[in-house]
């Protein structure tokens, strides 16, 4: 699945649940359209913050180092949740992995499963 898919979906379903989804605006050729050269998405809802990272679950571990680096590299806490949301092609749903803040090499390996419905 394409990354344009992905974050489709991923954004039907943040916005189903009450966030505000901010993306960065496209990009030319060539030059990166993450936040921070790390994040796919910011997520808003009322004081609360979501820092997301999209992918197919085939790369999950790539992205999970690009991360852990980033936070490490830069000594950077950001408030509220970071997150990465892995497109399951074969069952046709987000596995949603925290990222701790503290030790960014941990993950609570799957806190929540949201299927194709967005259940």
């Amino acid at each position: 699945m394409t990354e344009a898919l992905i974050r489709a979906k991923a954004k039907i379903i943040l916005s189903t649940e009450g966030w505000y989804v901010w993306c960065p605006q496209k990009a030319r050729w060539g030059q990166e359209r993450d936040v921070f050269g790390v994040f796919d998405a910011v997520a808003l809802k009322e004081r609360q913050v979501r820092w997301i990272q999209w992918t197919v679950k085939e790369a999950a571990s790539s992205h999970r180092k690009k991360i852990a680096d980033f936070l490490h590299e830069k000594n950077i806490r950001p408030p509220g949740l970071i997150e990465l949301w892995l497109w399951d092609n074969k069952k046709r749903e987000f596995k949603i992995e925290s990222i701790s803040k503290l030790d960014p090499h941990l993950t609570n390996k799957v806190n929540r499963v949201i299927s194709k419905e967005g259940t």
